[in-house]
């Protein structure tokens, strides 16, 4: 675990190993479980003929992983060239030292800057900074450039620098990410070590291979926490080259908690360079599909960038395959954009596209082209939030050292979207001032607030606030235990220095034998955060909180995991639950149920013509009411028990269906029960039950 190498041996035995069935690593990957090396060398003995069935489906498997962690945003990077000399004689690059043609030239600072302030115009956000190995250019002049575009991108909306260097030492690192450096791009060329040798002999910078090989350790140790890794496919067998690829980004997985970004270029012809690829390592379109289709599945969580090295219609296959962003306004012929005329020292073949173009191009084949920065740790939280929202589980909201309550009521659209996920089963418990629930009040129009043991006593509401402070009571710990095996448990504002946190953390882990999971949410954690949350076994997600509320926001109304549990199976039991309930109301019911009913439906009527109430969720209550006002009506408790049960799990279906609708449904529904009309009374909450049903469908599947 402390040094990445490689061992070819080890891959040469798994390459020549029967294959395992391809279906089953498939479904294994479907499931996003870790494939192992067997499973990868399977998939790299695929035929990548567009007939053959296992390719067919690998693509389409890679397709749907990529669908469901990235949804369809396709981010747009820039790569500015700051030079084109370089002090090595890598035979297979245009740059190599010898190679004086006409074109060698570098960007002075001043046309750097008419650089950035070009690219920043046309409003990228996302920039590369590509150096090649330039004897002039060293860390001194790298952190004046780095400090200078991230001026520029603060003085807008922000965004990332990325950083395509010969490798440096951590020392360097960790001085550029202090000058605002995100994210820095490595390829190992090859991972092959005797052809790395044999093509970087005459090399300065680049013989070193274990060097090369440990630069994403030292990137990560620096602080820095997106580092790239990648092959140029041509160089040696692509199969032992994605084997060897993949090995390092589990690696690095195991080791930093982080998935690699992950670059796959082809050799391509350039300028007078001194190498003749061999035949036999010439990597095919399909072939390339293949790649990419096998990396998103060994690693789902990583970034694939796409190179525009490749034609459009090709580029558009890889990004269906697994790809993530690609660059846009290519220049790899002379630095930078505006300053230099286009050189004839071409480092390799490539295809530019103007952004217009690329985007056009996108929209075409239903891709959503973005300039905003790739959200690296959104990747990994997409696709845990299904996992998180299962239940058994304790989210941890700014829990660091220093995360108080006043950090979020500063900005109370923080709350707004705290009460708005309330709608789908959660819990808050938060020790903050009136600003949350009264917020939630006005998002939904009740709440629950629990601040001590007789509070729980008189429990009106599914929307629970718990408000501990400097201790807690036993009943209040013993509801705390209770909800911890059926919900996701939100912690706000806390810090792991609160004797509180502490104790709830000790005795869950105690009484409930480990079975919680944590997840914690900040943003750049200390190194005693960082100890304290691991040594509790938590996923750590390193993001800022309004992000991170929007993504869980989207990912709570639309997931059809998530939704599996909270709309398919309890919808029927709901359906079944209401129809024996309205049965019996009709059979049994009271003059002071009816009176109860008329009651609820007449503050359902005037709040729906008042406009101050009419965008709160106000309405969820009354129509709350109403339903369970038919089970206590049924006479029969079972039913009130499970009616509540179910709207606290269901309660986003209420809140998209409040409607003059809903209204004249509920009267129908009433009127059947004043009259004692079993068959008629049954017959309206059916139709009830499926119009709700509908309404919240097409709210998640617009038409």
């Amino acid at each position: 675990m402390n040094k990445f190498d490689i061992d070819p041996d080890e891959i040469k035995f798994h390459l020549e190993s029967k294959p395992k069935d391809i279906d089953e690593v498939l479904e294994k990957a479907e499931k996003l479980e870790r494939l192992d090396f067997e499973d990868i060398a399977a998939l790299l003995h695929i035929d990548p003929n567009p007939n053959n069935k296992d390719f067919s489906n690998l693509l389409e498997t890679a397709k749907r992983i990529r669908s469901d962690i990235l949804g369809n945003e396709i981010n747009l990077v820039v790569p500015l060239y700051i030079t084109n000399y370089c002090m090595n004689k890598c035979p297979y690059c245009a740059f190599y030292c010898n190679n004086y043609s006409k074109g060698r030239t570098r960007l002075t600072f001043d046309q750097y800057c008419k650089e950035i302030e070009y690219l920043t115009a046309k409003n990228f956000r996302t920039i590369e900074l590509v150096f090649s190995d330039d004897p002039e250019i060293g860390i001194k002049e790298m952190t004046k450039y780095i400090e200078h575009l991230r001026n520029k991108l603060e003085q807008g909306e922000g965004g990332m620098i990325g950083l395509n260097s010969s490798p440096l030492s951590q020392e360097d690192y960790r001085s550029l990410k202090s000058m605002g450096l995100d994210i820095v791009l490595s390829w190992q060329e090859t991972y092959h070590k005797r052809t790395y040798d044999e093509l970087h002999k005459e090399c300065v910078s680049k013989k070193d291979f274990q060097y090369r090989l440990g630069t994403q350790d030292r990137i990560y140790n620096s602080g820095i926490r997106n580092a790239g890794i990648g092959v140029l496919l041509g160089l040696y067998d692509f199969k032992f080259e994605v084997m060897a690829l993949v090995q390092h980004g589990l690696f690095l997985r195991e080791k930093f908690d982080r998935f690699p970004i992950v670059g796959i270029p082809r050799l391509k012809e350039a300028s007078r360079t001194l190498f003749q690829p061999e035949q036999k390592y010439q990597v095919s379109d399909n072939q390339l599909k293949l790649i990419t289709a096998i990396i998103r599945l060994a690693l789902p969580y990583s970034h694939i960038f796409i190179s525009t090295r490749e034609n459009k219609d090709l580029i558009i296959d890889l990004l269906k395959a697994g790809g993530g962003s690609i660059s846009a306004a290519l220049c790899s012929v002379a630095p930078g954009y505006i300053t230099h005329k286009k050189s004839e020292l071409n480092q390799f073949e490539v295809f530019s596209y103007e952004p217009a173009e690329m985007e056009q191009i996108l929209g075409n084949n239903k891709f959503i082209p973005t300039y905003d920065p790739p959200f690296f740790d959104h990747i990994n939280l997409k696709s845990l939030i299904p996992e998180i929202f299962k239940g058994n589980a304790a989210l941890f909201i700014g829990s660091g050292l220093t995360s108080t309550v006043t950090d979020y009521t500063r900005n109370s659209s923080i709350f707004k979207k705290i009460a708005d996920i309330l709608t789908i089963k959660n819990i808050i418990i938060a020790n903050c001032d009136s600003i949350l629930e009264d917020t939630i009040k006005h998002r939904r129009g009740r709440i629950n607030l629990i601040q001590e043991d007789k509070d729980m006593l008189e429990m009106e509401s599914d929307t629970n606030v718990y408000k501990i402070h400097s201790s807690f009571d036993p009943l209040m710990f013993n509801k705390l235990e209770e909800l911890f095996f059926t919900r996701t448990i939100l912690f706000v504002g806390y810090n792991i220095n609160d004797d509180n946190i502490n104790a709830i953390i000790k005795k869950t882990k105690r009484r409930l034998e480990n079975r919680v999971q944590y997840y914690a949410i900040m943003r750049d954690p200390t190194e005693v955060e960082l100890r304290f949350w691991k040594s509790n076994n938590a996923i750590i997600f390193n993001v800022d909180i309004e992000p991170f509320f929007d993504i869980l926001t989207e990912k709570l109304r639309t997931d059809p995991i998530i939704n599996r549990y909270t709309f398919n199976a309890l919808w029927e039991v709901r359906k079944q639950m209401e129809m024996s309930s309205v049965s019996l109301a009709a059979r049994y019911r009271g003059i002071r149920d009816i009176e109860a009913l008329e009651t609820i439906l007449e503050r359902f009527k005037e709040a729906l013509q008042d406009e101050k109430t009419r965008e709160t969720g106000i309405f969820w209550g009354y129509d709350f009411d109403f339903h369970v006002g038919i089970s206590l009506a049924s006479g029969n408790s079972s039913f009130y028990d499970i009616c509540r049960l179910l709207y606290r799990s269901l309660s986003t279906l209420s809140r998209q269906a409040q409607s003059k609708e809903t209204l004249k449904q509920h009267e129908e529904i009433l009127d059947a029960i004043k009259n004692k009309d079993e068959e008629r009374a049954v017959k309206h909450m059916e139709d009830h039950i499926d119009y709700v049903r509908e309404i919240w469908e097409r709210g998640l599947n617009p038409r």
